[in-house]
């Protein structure tokens, strides 16, 4: 887990950086367009070099039904947190997607404990140590996968950056991941993945604090700080998280608990950019809410005055 972290460091870093390079060379239509091969080479090396380490159980089926009625309560409650953003959060159209998430997830955990083989298996949740876990990175990725998102809106919005040079200011924290993601897995095997996964949310926590105090003249000394504290608690709390939870699930149903896992971190992670996205709408005049985060418009700190710079078509 700990050298799956400098995978996972290494896309992190070339990500940000190619992904400005792009924008300031060409149109922000080819950060979209990048991918197709890339997907395709991916898809292409699964098929090809994946393979099961144990034989399919016999008879077992893929729940359809489940995962639609999944997707669905998904899909309701993005789309409610979304649309919050400029409708507010009790109009009518928000609360009735809302509505329909609620009765959504309902239906699916009903579902899901009557189903021979469920999408996502509950009863992986009866033990303790599992379900804590799975909640714990759940949580995790709710609170810190938007930053990034948040940072560069600060940093081009409120600063005036360019994409590549924002790009290049938050790296310490996918560098400070993959330098100490081996560390935490190493720590993880020797001492268990409770002490480091809990260190690690802590050292999260005062990142996330230290970045409360960001302001349009904030020194970008204190932001690197809050970057690489949030990639040491990262590399910290992935691994050991993911270790626990996989020594916590049943042998029989690895496969299981590292999808449920996986999905889980992932409604975390897109939640995540939903309710950050809702938040920082809170706070500006609704005026700007959809030029901001459509990227028609630039805000810039002068002389303690917002100044407006229309359009920016490399505005991400």
């Amino acid at each position: 887990m700990g050298i799956n972290a400098i995978t996972w460091g290494g896309g992190s870093v070339i990500g940000p950086v190619l992904g400005g390079l792009i924008l300031a060379i060409t149109s922000w239509r080819w950060i979209f367009l990048v991918n197709l091969p890339i997907g395709i080479v991916g898809t292409l090396a699964a098929y090809l070099l994946l393979h099961d380490i144990a034989p399919n159980p016999r008879g077992e089926r893929f729940d359809l039904i489940g995962a639609v009625l999944f997707c669905i309560g998904l899909i309701c409650l993005l789309f409610g947190l979304i649309g919050s953003v400029g409708a507010g959060l009790l109009s009518p159209s928000v609360l009735t997607f809302l509505a329909l998430a609620v009765v959504a997830f309902s239906v699916f955990v009903l579902w899901e404990r009557r189903v021979p083989y469920p999408a996502l298996d509950l009863h992986l949740f009866n033990n303790r140590q599992y379900g804590f876990s799975v909640v714990a990175a759940t949580l995790q990725s709710l609170a810190i996968f938007a930053v990034n998102f948040l940072l560069i809106f600060y940093l081009q919005g409120a600063r005036g950056y360019s994409p590549l040079t924002a790009a290049l200011l938050i790296l310490p924290l996918p560098v400070f991941t993959s330098i100490i993601g081996p560390l935490g897995g190493r720590w993880a095997d020797r001492a268990g993945g409770a002490i480091p996964a809990t260190i690690g949310l802590v050292i999260q926590v005062a990142a996330l604090l230290v970045l409360v105090f960001l302001s349009p003249t904030t020194p970008y000394g204190i932001l690197a700080l809050a970057l690489s504290l949030m990639g040491l608690g990262g590399a910290l709390f992935w691994s050991p998280n993911t270790s626990t939870t996989m020594n916590a699930a049943p042998r029989n149903r690895l496969g299981v608990a590292s999808a449920t896992l996986n999905t889980m971190r992932n409604v975390g992670m897109v939640c995540s950019f939903a309710v950050a996205l809702a938040v920082a709408a809170a706070s500006m005049p609704p005026a700007l809410v959809n030029a901001v985060f459509l990227g028609t418009v630039q805000i810039a700190r002068q002389k303690g005055t917002y100044s407006r710079e229309l359009p920016s078509d490399k505005m991400k």
